[in-house]
């Protein structure tokens, strides 16, 4: 595991990253991915905010790819962030939409492969 982290990161980093277009375009992205219409404008301030919150980490999962020093604070924010995306949606009525169920699968499989790689697996 080791050996691969810095291209797991990577792309794992980049798939994060893809939540910024929650920032620029929150209408259409919360339609496709939560079957959501239409969406006052709070809410629609608090779907930017987290497309550059979650957007920006996949940002640093990037960076730490390259730079081991900042790996772990880095690395158990994002396995935090997507087990509880994943436990928001899974565990909700949320889990009839298929691309949202889609999204945080992926953001499983990433969250099981930092805690593999934390516990030296």
């Amino acid at each position: 595991m080791s050996d691969a982290i810095s291209a797991i990161l990577i792309v794992s980093g980049g798939l994060t990253a893809g939540v910024f277009g929650l920032f620029v375009a929150p209408l259409l992205l919360m339609r496709l991915i939560f079957g959501v219409e239409a969406l006052e404008p709070a809410n629609v301030a608090v779907t930017r905010l987290l497309g550059l919150m979650i957007g920006g980490l996949g940002v640093l999962l990037v960076l730490a790819a390259f730079d081991p020093a900042i790996r772990p604070p880095i690395m158990a924010l994002a396995t935090a962030e997507k087990f509880a995306a994943a436990a928001l949606v899974l565990g909700t009525s949320l889990r009839r939409q298929r691309v949202a169920v889609l999204m945080v699968s992926a953001d499983l499989v990433m969250g099981l492969l930092f805690v593999a790689y934390f516990l030296g697996l």
